[in-house]
This record gives structure tokens, C-alpha cells and sequence, in this order.
């Protein structure tokens, strides 16, 4: 179908191949090329349709967008005139970020026909994150994580070109089909001088835009931060920002709708939105590389704040400054035995409780050759175990059992998530107990592993590459064990890997990391734990890590 760009044309719907609308005798090609096929939305100052470019083989798609000012803008020439201006700087901006960034789209185009103006730009090929949060429902603090660290870096380079984009919401960030993340519409964009802002135009979109940008039109890079700070939070509880603020009592309330449903997020990722979040420009985050640097750090502001202040204390010689600097770590060690979030829990080797959770903190472990890796580990001991003879389900304590898969939702309440936050490998460890013969369970446990790999690794972490560990039969069960006592080698055990050396043998390191870590888990009560079967799996058929990495480094060594 050809489409009618004349917006005031009574029947645009035309035959495809035809040159003029019957209704109207508008031409149906612009600039003898792009031909409309549909119309597709309507904004504040244009007219979007989809299109087909008929000067490519494969008519490739594209999108027409025609300056379109509503009637009060149209009828006032400072508005109007305004209005315009902002329609060239965004065809401006296009042209000069979608050359260098497949993270914008591509201007093809930009023109006057029949007294009206036109861009054309590169068709994207999938759905804004407001359609998709409306189909697959709110985010996980995962898929947050996961969003910033793609959308981070575009705001970083559109930064850098002294461009503030001042319009991030949900509607104008898409996913194309191969999953890229893309960011558009750039109608209200601003280009920055020396990274000075300059009063203008006021705009944005309530809720996402911050104070500044609303009441006098300035733009920063931390004006983008707000607004993505304020489209997390809209995609983590379904609820739009500007319903999100309590102004009685001047606070966002986002934790608190979380909360009723009993979902929650790490320390670390509210500090990072409270920070996102501030009213006041400079206490904002001032780029979006120090976000990422946040992402990345699994201590919190006030955790880092804290450990300052414990090294001053060590530091210092005087007596009562030393006493004072063991009271606060044994007030830690107290706090972090009872669940407490401290600084001391995330370098404390020694096993802890979070919601009926053993959890194993971070902590170095060295190969052979003296490189290291961190590694922690999450056991599910007291919630559920797996159920007799099968490799897919799960049977939580006195229920009925579930495919491992539907607990989804339960791991990321229980607060799975935060205790795995941010690795960058999960190991699955398949542990079996007495349900057949050794050979079987050696068997049973690689399926276990990769059923954790496959339903939880990709499904709440999404990691992409990461090894099985398998563990066998555990050889000192008599079958006459009650099920909390067999819960350890039934259970499903999850461990996070980070901060590798370069050319680390992980089984090596994790194999030490392992070794004593409880006085009730001995690796060689397992059929595959001693050091001489110790491996870690990261193909079918298995692939050992050490082998792998020694080839690696013997190939690098020629080189």
C-alpha cells in the first residue's frame, strides 16, 4: 500500500504502485525514492510512517518523520519557529551520531517537498522497552543491571560529542531483534558548548525530566542520568516516575511499592538510583562512565564510606584508637552472623545466613602458580532440595515438587539475586546422593548442573559462558539420613566467579577455594572431588578448564 503524506487528505490509503493520491493528488514518492506504506505515530511537533526506500534492491524498510507542529505551535510564529529549529537539530544530531554508533539510528535523508520538511532515517526493526515491559511484565534487578550496562555506554558517547539527548524514557530505547539496544528520537537534544549548558527551550517528559530541564530548560549530561535513573525505576516496578515521588513527604517511594509485593534490590543498585536521582545537579552523577564504575563495585557508598574510615582507624598507633577499630569489626563480624549487610561480610570467609541461605562470601583462592580468582557460593540448604531420581525438579521444604525453572521468582525473593550480585561466571555444582548406582549418580549430578545452568544461570543471571562443576555421589550416605541432613548434597548450589588473573587455572583455584571451606563439606566425600577427578566442565562432551587454559597459555607463550 502507498500511504499519503498530505496530513490533511481524507483517504490515504493508495494502490501500491501509484505515483498520486486519488484523493488528493499529493505525490506519493518523496524525493522520488521513499514511498509511505502506513502511518505509524504522532508527536508534539511530527508525523511519523513507515516506508520502503524503492532506489535499493530490497525496498528496505525506513521511517518518514514530517514536520508536523500541533495548531497552538503552528499558529505562533515563535513557537513555530522553535519548533523548526529543534526538527533540524535532531535531523543535525542523526546524521553526525548515526554514522558513528549502531546504537543510533542512521538520517538517510533530509528534505523540503511540497512546503513541508521531511527526515528519513534507518527503520529499527523491534519494540521500545514500555512495550516490552508491558508484555513480559517489570524488570528484575538482572535485567536492570543488564539495561544500564548496554544503555550506559551509548549516553557515555553521545556525552562526548557535547550532546545531551534530554528525553530518556522507556518509549525512546529499543531492542533490535539481535537484542542492541538502540536509542532515538533526539527532537529535543541539545548541543553543549565546552559542557556548559545554556538556558533554552524547556521540555521533556513529566516525571523523567529533572528540575533544571522542566523549569528553565538547562541541560547536563547528569539531566540524561535523571531520566534514565527515573526509566529504571518506572521498568523495575511498572509504575511511570512521576507517580513514584511522594511530595508530603519529598521522597521517592519506589522502595516502598517494591516492598509490598516483597521484592527488593541490593544496597549497592539504590544508592546507584538515589544518586541518579537528586534533585540537585551537582550531587548528581556528573558522566556515565562513573555509573559504570559504580555497577561495578560491589561495595556501596556507604560501605566504602565505612571501610575508609575502619583503615584510618588501623592506621592510627594510639591505643585507644586500636580498641576502638577491633570493636567495630567484632560489632561487624556480630551484625554479619545475624544477616546484617556490612562491609566486613564481603571480605569474611567464613559461612553466614541470609533467608535460610548458607552463603560463602567472596574471597581470593590461588592455582598453582600463585594466580587467583574470587569465588563465593550460595546453598540453598534449608529451602529445598532436589526431588529423588529426577535431574529437573525440586521439591521446596514439605511441598509438592516444582520444575526448578518456576523458582524464579522465589530465588530472586528469597535474595538470590543480591547475593550473587554481579559476578562474572556462575559455576552449577551437581551434587547426588544415595539413589543408585555410582555411575548413576555421577550421571544424575552433570544433569543436575546443567539444569542449573540452563534455568537459572541464563535465566535470572544471564551470563552467557560459564563452566558445570560436577561433584558425584556423595559416598558417605547410608540412605537413612533424614532429608534435612541429606539437604547438602541434595541441595542446588550456586558460586559466582570474578576478578580472574590472566591464565588462572580455575579448577585449581577453586578446588583450594573448596577444600575445608566447612567443617560438614569435604570435597573428598564426593565420588568426583578429590583433586585427581576435580574438574570443571564447560562443553558436551566436557571440556576440562585446565586443559583449555594450559593450551591457551602455551599457544600465547609461542606467540
Amino acid at each position: 500500500m502507498s500511504y499519503c503524506l498530505n496530513p490533511s487528505c481524507q483517504k490515504p490509503e493508495n494502490p501500491p504502485q501509484t505515483k498520486l493520491c486519488l484523493a488528493c493528488g499529493t505525490a506519493l514518492l518523496l524525493k522520488d525514492r521513499y514511498r509511505a506504506s502506513r502511518f505509524l505515530d504522532s508527536g508534539g511537533m511530527s508525523r511519523a510512517y513507515l516506508a520502503v526506500d524503492e532506489d535499493t534492491p530490497s525496498r528496505q524498510l525506513c521511517v518518514i518523520k514530517q514536520f508536523f507542529p500541533a495548531p497552538h505551535v503552528a499558529t505562533n510564529p515563535k513557537s513555530f519557529s522553535k519548533s523548526l529549529e529543534l526538527f533540524q537539530r535532531e535531523a543535525k544530531q542523526l546524521d553526525k551520531l548515526g554514522r558513528e554508533s549502531q546504537n543510533i539510528p542512521k538520517l538517510l535523508a533530509f528534505l523540503e517537498q511540497d512546503q513541508k520538511m521531511y527526515l528519513v532515517q534507518e527503520y529499527i526493526d523491534g519494540q521500545n522497552l514500555l512495550k516490552e515491559m508491558s508484555a513480559n511484565g517489570p524488570y528484575s534487578e538482572t535485567h536492570i543491571r543488564q539495561f544500564l550496562q548496554k544503555i550506559l555506554p551509548i549516553l557515555q558517547f553521545i556525552h562526548d560529542q557535547n550532546i545531551v539527548h534530554r528525553d530518556i524514557k522507556p518509549e525512546n530505547v529499543m531492542h533490535r531483534q539481535n537484542g542492541q539496544l538502540v536509542l532515538i528520537d533526539f527532537g529535543l537534544s541539545k548541543q553543549l558548548t565546552d559542557n556548559v549548558s545554556v538556558r533554552g527551550t524547556t521540555g521533556g517528559t513529566m516525571g523523567y525530566a529533572p528540575p533544571e530541564q522542566i523549569r528553565s530548560g538547562q541541560a547536563f549530561p547528569a539531566t540524561d542520568l535523571f531520566a534514565l535513573g527515573a526509566t529504571c525505576i518506572h521498568l523495575l516496578t511498572g509504575v511511570t516516575p512521576d507517580n513514584l515521588y511522594d511530595f508530603q513527604q519529598n521522597r521517592w517511594i519506589w522502595r516502598d511499592l517494591l516492598a509490598k509485593s516483597q521484592r527488593y534490590v541490593s544496597d549497592n543498585l539504590a544508592e546507584i538510583f538515589d544518586k541518579m536521582l537528586e534533585a540537585r545537579v551537582e550531587k548528581r552523577y556528573q558522566s556515565a562512565h562513573a555509573v559504570i564504575e559504580d555497577l561495578a563495585n560491589p561495595l556501596t557508598r556507604s560501605m566504602q564510606a565505612e571501610r575508609k574510615k575502619r583503615l584510618l582507624l588501623a592506621g592510627v598507633t594510639v591505643p585507644l584508637f586500636t580498641i576502638l577499630g577491633t570493636a567495630l569489626i567484632f560489632m561487624d563480624r556480630i551484625k554479619c552472623s545475624m544477616g546484617i549487610e556490612t562491609s566486613f561480610c564481603l571480605v569474611d570467609r567464613g559461612p553466614r545466613k541470609i533467608n535460610g541461605i548458607e552463603y560463602f562470601p567472596f574471597a581470593p583462592a590461588a592455582d598453582a602458580q600463585g594466580k587467583s580468582a574470587e569465588f563465593n557460593m550460595a546453598i540453598l540448604t534449608e529451602e529445598f532440595r532436589w526431588h529423588p531420581g529426577s535431574s529437573t525438579e525440586v521439591s521446596l521444604i514439605d511441598a509438592k515438587p516444582k520444575p526448578l525453572r518456576d523458582l524464579k521468582t522465589f530465588l530472586e525473593n528469597k535474595g538470590i539475586v543480591k547475593i550473587m550480585e554481579n559476578p562474572n561466571q556462575i559455576i552449577a555444582i551437581g551434587t547426588s546422593s544415595c539413589e543408585g548406582s555410582q555411575q548413576e549418580e555421577e550421571s544424575r549430578a552433570m544433569e543436575r548442573a546443567k539444569t542449573i545452568q540452563q534455568d537459572l544461570g541464563r535465566t535470572i543471571f544471564a551470563v552467557k559462558d560459564y563452566p558445570i562443576l560436577n561433584l558425584g555421589q556423595y559416598r558417605k550416605d547410608t540412605c537413612s539420613r533424614s532429608a534435612k541432613d541429606n539437604a547438602f548434597q541434595r541441595s542446588v548450589i550456586l558460586m559466582g566467579i570474578r576478578r580472574e588473573s590472566k591464565g588462572v587455572v580455575l579448577n585449581q583455584a577453586l578446588y583450594n577455594r573448596l577444600k575445608g571451606i566447612s567443617k560438614d563439606f569435604k570435597l573428598e566425600d564426593y565420588s568426583l572431588g578429590g583433586s585427581e577427578n576435580f574438574k570443571l566442565w564447560t562443553s558436551d562432551p566436557p571440556l576440562s578448564i585446565t586443559d583449555n587454559m594450559e593450551t591457551k597459555t602455551a599457544a600465547q607463550s609461542k606467540n
